[in-house]
């Protein structure tokens, strides 16, 4: 990515029309170091006062510690949340109601962008009383508009009515779930339960809706509560917007960022057909492992796209070393471990949205520091690679090589638990039951002509694998 982005004082960094912070790692904590031009206006420049300041100094009081909190969630997790609350800002000591996205950013920042919310959320409290003010801005939208229960719908716009096809009788006479694709449906239900323990707040969900001619489309939409003079829940009202371009677009992207790992794959084939095989019995593998993790569709595709390349490098080792059929020489082992460096090297201007180099890169490294090529300890690694990793071990145990057989099961399963303290313990077990449970089929690998040739198997040599 585009490091300009950020740095330039006329980069699209200033332009983005909400706040935006910056948040950066500087091996000791973590600091508030830029700003965005809509910060500034909405502090009235005050930010600026906060920089290179660590986060948990300038959010330490009890009642916005958690921003502070979460900044660090995302920088550890490299996992993209959201947050809706009340507020107070600096410039002006009002109380506003936003959205904070925390969004990491390379491996040493986080971006945080602000939504300000406050009059929207003001606009759904007057819907309560039935305003004709309020019933004016409902139907005039340009956004599709809901209002009802899973099992009742309430009313809706005419907005909604142009966007499904149906007609505003023909809407308010289905259920929620006549309008959800099947597979979506459970997940909006577990949301509204949501929001009647918690009608106050403001939830966002995507997901397909079906349109009067049986198609479906991808729709996201904000969702939350109306509550009676008692305070307490009432219905729903939901705010919905097409997003089927958008989602469109991300699936070409995906689809592109596939056939880009297919092409480097396919290099591998080309070089050492052992290799490819490998990479790819390694991928199923980890992709299980990953579900069982309940990792989420996104995760699981950048987990089986990284596990499906992790051994690129070796496009950069002789052929005659991987094939060798006897025991590979120190000089030749020295160059083999060469292999997840220039893995990196291969995919280092490609912008994967996932940790794809450090599954290329940190596949081999050990929780105990004594794998290669860094050194890396336990958290230093990431889950990603030490998935990888655990696969990656069990598929050159259990398949044929040209220097040694395959084992038989036990003796793998013997030998995987061995390694357990080198590799994450939780993650051996958590292979060793899909196994057991049929999920992961050993069988079908032992003398498979797809199996590639990997670091673990040169390791091996030297420990009689």
């Amino acid at each position: 990515m585009d490091h300009r982005f950020v740095n330039s004082d006329d980069s699209l960094f200033d332009k983005v029309p909400v706040p935006v912070i910056r948040v950066r790692s500087d091996g000791n904590g973590l600091r508030l170091i830029d700003a965005n031009a809509a910060c500034h206006l909405l502090t009235e420049g005050k930010v600026s006062d906060l920089y290179n300041r660590d986060i948990h100094e300038i959010w330490q009081a009890p009642d916005n510690r958690h921003l502070a909190e979460n900044i660090a969630r995302a920088h550890a997790s490299h996992t993209t949340f959201q947050e809706t609350l009340w507020h107070t800002f600096v410039s002006d000591g009002q109380r506003r109601y936003v959205t904070f996205h925390f969004v990491p950013f390379h491996d040493k920042e986080v971006l945080v962008f602000v939504s300000d919310l406050t009059e929207t959320w003001q606009k759904l409290e007057q819907v309560s009383s039935l305003s004709e003010h309020v019933t004016a801005l409902f139907e005039r939208a340009s956004t599709g508009m809901l209002e009802g229960l899973p099992d009742k719908l309430a009313d809706c716009n005419e907005a909604l009515c142009r966007m499904t096809g149906f007609d505003k009788q023909e809407l308010l006479s289905m259920r929620l779930e006549q309008l959800i694709h099947p597979e979506d449906y459970p997940e909006l239900t577990d949301l509204l339960k949501v929001v009647i323990e918690n009608p106050y707040q403001v939830y966002t969900w995507l997901g397909r809706a079906r349109r009067k001619d049986g198609s479906y489309y991808w729709v996201d939409g904000s969702i939350t509560g109306i509550v009676n003079d008692k305070g307490e829940f009432n219905y729903f009202l939901a705010s919905i917007n097409d997003a089927t371009e958008r989602e469109q677009g991300q699936q070409k992207l995906r689809e592109s960022l596939m056939d880009t790992v297919r092409a480097v794959s396919a290099t591998a084939e080309i070089h050492d057909r052992y290799t490819a095989g490998h990479m790819d019995r390694v991928a199923s593998m980890s992709r299980e492992v990953g579900k069982e993790l309940k990792f989420s569709s996104e995760e699981l595709l950048g987990l089986s796209l990284g596990a499906t390349i992790h051994d690129i490098g070796k496009v950069g080792i002789p052929a005659s070393i991987l094939s060798k059929p006897g025991k590979l020489s120190k000089a030749e082992f020295t160059l083999i471990q060469d292999h997840p460096l220039l893995g990196k090297r291969i995919i280092e201007d490609i912008d994967f949205p996932w940790p794809i180099d450090k599954m290329i890169g940190d596949h081999h490294e050990r929780l105990d520091g004594s794998g290669y090529p860094a050194g890396l300890r336990a958290d230093e690694i990431s889950i990603e690679a030490k998935i990888v990793a655990v696969a990656d071990v069990f598929e050159a145990l259990v398949s044929h090589r040209p220097y040694r057989p395959g084992f038989e099961l036990a003796k793998a399963i013997d030998i995987l638990e061995s390694e357990k303290g080198k590799l994450d313990a939780q993650l051996v077990e958590c292979l060793l039951d899909l196994v057991n449970d049929g999920r992961i089929d050993p069988a079908e690998t032992p003398g498979s002509n797809k199996n590639l040739r990997d670091i673990g198997e040169n390791l091996s040599r030297f420990s009689d694998f």
